[in-house]
């Protein structure tokens, strides 16, 4: 059993953007979640595809910074940035959480917003401008922002705001593309499997055919067309075997050159360790996963955004100086064989009759416990997207003692 434990995070160019939000859950919200799920994104390993982007941007718009955001169920995401790197801020702290709720073109002066005037990003750091475009999933979902924002200027052109829809479009061209990998990737999968199965199964009665000769049953029979007859399907035989034995090492050939779409329970491990270890540092929580370095590797199809979640909402609940676990398993004695997700903190816990609105989609938001807003979210979206996969959700959880959650999914 391997384990990672919480350090320090990296600091983020600076705090900005703070816009109350209602607790009420927006109709975009589950779509986006499921929307980026759906894209398994590694979000910080988007950099070197999208920076340029990012710093084309800032360089036509004339800004100190530009950067390419995109939000889930708790944290805004900014997976490029013209300053470099890669970061993330709770959902309630971003401007650009305003210009996805919107689903439009977000302009305003920082110095004379009422919302903003008085902020540490303004009056110390001084940022006057914002200006954010949302960026869409098929025309329909709006899951993320391209943002410009500057200390000298006041205001952009009709030109400058063109070419920066322009990025914009790019950057959703790449999340399509990336949507359509994904589709094509499923249907792959779908056909490799159907081929492994037609070449299973016609190889298991070719192969008896094809041993009759070395058996020598059929120099029984009398009649010499006979015999020519079955050495001819004998030949046939042994062609359709090595025919499948072709079918088959290409698909195997396939799926490895997939492997991407693979993760072991290391990788997996690490990744989350190095995603939400920026949530739990500030709060002084400490967060420990645990995982069996074995090398089987396992479909890593939405792990991420559904560990993730679980993670985020127990950081989210969990008070300064607590502690959130998360175990990774592979139950090779289930059927089929599972991943299991365990996430136990000890934090504020859940009350007997709202555990019953968790299970059954209805449960209202809630405040974190350092004032993070609640969206009703998290774990709704959770238990949806497990289900959806064949899995299935547990909660349990006392009252100011903490919560513990198993989520098992089965293995293709």
């Amino acid at each position: 059993m391997f384990k990672l434990l919480r350090t320090c995070s990296s600091q983020v160019p600076f705090d900005i953007f703070v816009i109350p939000k209602s607790a009420q859950l927006n109709v975009h919200d589950l779509d986006r979640a499921s929307a980026l799920a759906a894209l398994d994104f590694d979000y910080n390993g988007l950099k070197n595809e999208l920076e340029s982007l990012s710093i084309l941007a800032a360089k036509i718009a004339g800004t100190e910074l530009s950067e390419i955001n995109l939000l889930d169920s708790y944290a805004q995401w900014t997976v490029a940035s013209s300053l470099g790197g890669s970061y993330q801020k709770p959902l309630e702290a971003t401007v650009c959480n305003h210009t996805v709720e919107e689903a439009r073109d977000f302009e305003t002066r920082l110095d004379l917003d009422p919302r903003f005037k008085n902020k540490e990003f303004v009056t110390q750091q001084g940022f006057i401008y914002y200006f954010g475009i949302p960026l869409t999933l098929g025309q329909t979902i709006p899951v993320g922002s391209l943002c410009v924002v500057g200390k000298s200027i006041n205001s952009l052109s009709k030109d400058q705001k063109d070419q920066l829809h322009l990025i914009a479009q790019q950057i959703e061209q790449y999340l399509g593309l990336k949507q359509h990998t994904v589709h094509l990737e499923a249907q792959l999968k779908q056909q490799q499997q159907l081929t492994r199965r037609l070449a299973h199964d016609i190889r298991s009665p070719l192969s008896g055919i094809a041993q009759l000769k070395t058996e020598q049953d059929f120099k029984t029979m009398e009649r010499e067309d006979l015999e020519i007859y079955l050495s001819a399907a004998v030949a046939s035989a042994a062609a359709i075997l090595t025919l499948t034995d072709d079918i088959l090492s290409k698909d195997a050939a396939r799926l490895h050159t997939n492997a991407s779409a693979y993760v072991t329970l290391t990788e997996l491990g690490t990744k989350l360790y190095e995603h939400y270890t920026p949530q739990a540092t500030p709060k002084n929580i400490e967060l420990q996963i645990d995982y069996d370095a074995t090398s089987v590797k396992v479909p890593r199809k939405n792990l991420l955004p559904l560990a993730g979640n679980l993670i985020a909402n127990a950081i989210k609940f969990t008070p300064s100086g607590g502690k959130v676990s998360v175990t990774l398993k592979i139950l090779r004695d289930q059927d089929p064989t599972c991943i299991e997700i365990q996430v136990e903190d000890n934090g504020i816990g859940i009350a007997p009759e709202n555990l019953k609105t968790i299970t059954s989609g209805t449960a209202r938001a809630q405040a974190g416990t350092a004032g993070e807003t609640g969206y009703g979210l998290g774990l709704r979206f959770v238990k949806e997207l497990s289900e959806r996969q064949g899995g299935t959700f547990t909660i349990t959880s006392k009252e100011g003692l903490g919560t513990k959650v198993f989520l098992r999914l089965p293995i293709d």
